[in-house]
C-alpha cells in the first residue's frame, strides 16, 4: 500500500488553519474536523485510494473526529512548526478550499 501524501495529519490541519486566517475566516474546530475528514475521502477518490495523510477519524455523535488533531487543537493553535505539504497536496487542499471552506460546519456535516 502507498504511503501517505503528507507526514502527520498536524500538516494538514495546520494548512487549513493558515488559509482560513490568511482568508480572514474563523475556522471553527468541529469545520477544521469537516475538512480534514472530506480532504481524506476526496484525495482517496482521487489518487486511487491513497491516504493525503496518516490519520484515523473516529464517528462521535457530531460527526467524524480525528482524535489526535482534536486533543492538540483544543485549547487553540498548538504551538509546533509548520510543514508545508508538498506543492501536488496543496494544489489539491487548495481546491477543495475553495469548494468546501465557505461552507458552515452544519452544512459540512
Amino acid at each position: 500500500m502507498p504511503s501517505a501524501a503528507t507526514e502527520s495529519c498536524f500538516d494538514v490541519a495546520l494548512w487549513f488553519v493558515e488559509k482560513a486566517r490568511f482568508d480572514n475566516i474563523y475556522l471553527q474546530a468541529q469545520k477544521l474536523q469537516r475538512l480534514l475528514w472530506l480532504a481524506q475521502g476526496h484525495y482517496a477518490a482521487t489518487y486511487h485510494g491513497r491516504k493525503l495523510m496518516p490519520a484515523t477519524f473516529v464517528a462521535k455523535s457530531v460527526g467524524p473526529v480525528e482524535p489526535n488533531v482534536f486533543r492538540a487543537f483544543e485549547l487553540g493553535r498548538p504551538e509546533m512548526p509548520e510543514a508545508m505539504p508538498p506543492p501536488e497536496v496543496v494544489d489539491f487542499l487548495e481546491r477543495l478550499w475553495s469548494r468546501f471552506g465557505h461552507h458552515t460546519t452544519d452544512h459540512l456535516t
